[in-house]
């Protein structure tokens, strides 16, 4: 669910500043700033690094959501796990372990699975995870409008705070399953009803007759 941006009173999860003078609009009940008087439109402060809101996962959830993670010892698929060990051959995992460490913190191609960052970006945009878009920049470049060379340089286009990191894995994962279904809908070929005639799985309307698909094949 979306956080309307202007909403009063101010949550106190907002990480908004005032434009004028920097002081930290929480808790307001006005969108005006208690410390230099000056008016403020939430929405025109929102950036894509802004925290909107609290996370939703911190990797203690059990049984354990599917954040696409298997066990390093067998491979096997932890999602569901009871306890903090893997389900087929009782390996501990410490998942706390794997969240960053920094502030913000780069998307790696293992994390990203095979999706495009591009449609990723949006992604996170759209669930309101505060994220940086910006290759070869670093969290501090981006605010300080620099550019990193060299070593410094991440050389990735896309960076999440550390803190929505079981969040982002949760909706990679989620967004990977959706994707797959929807291939394996495309692949299957249904039979019209009202003519018998079968179609390709991509068709929504029978090829012969224009007969709708039935729902669930």
């Amino acid at each position: 669910m979306r956080v309307d941006p202007s909403t009063l009173p101010v949550p106190q999860e907002f990480d908004l500043r005032c434009p004028r003078c920097e002081y930290p609009l929480r808790g307001l009940t006005e969108h005006v700033c208690p410390e230099c008087g000056g008016r403020f439109d939430p929405s025109a402060l929102v950036r894509p690094w802004s925290r909107l809101r609290r996370p939703r996962f911190n990797g203690s959830e059990l049984p354990l959501p599917d954040f696409g993670l298997n066990c390093h010892h067998c491979g096997e698929a932890l999602a569901g796990a009871a306890r903090r060990a893997c389900p087929a051959c009782g390996e501990p995992f410490d998942l706390e372990a794997l969240r960053p460490k920094e502030a913000f913190a780069p998307l790696d191609p293992q994390h990203l699975g095979g999706l495009p960052a591009a449609i990723v970006e949006m992604l996170l945009a759209d669930e309101q995870i505060p994220h940086i878009a910006h290759e070869g920049k670093t969290a501090v470049d981006h605010y300080a409008g620099t550019q990193s060379v060299g070593p410094r340089a991440l050389g990735v286009r896309l960076m999440i705070a550390s803190e929505f990191f079981f969040d982002v894995l949760e909706l990679l994962a989620r967004t990977r399953r959706e994707i797959s279904a929807q291939r394996e809908h495309a692949d299957s070929a249904w039979t019209c009803r009202a003519c018998g005639e079968e179609s390709p799985g991509n068709f929504e309307t029978c090829w012969n007759c224009g007969g709708e698909r039935p729902s669930g094949v």
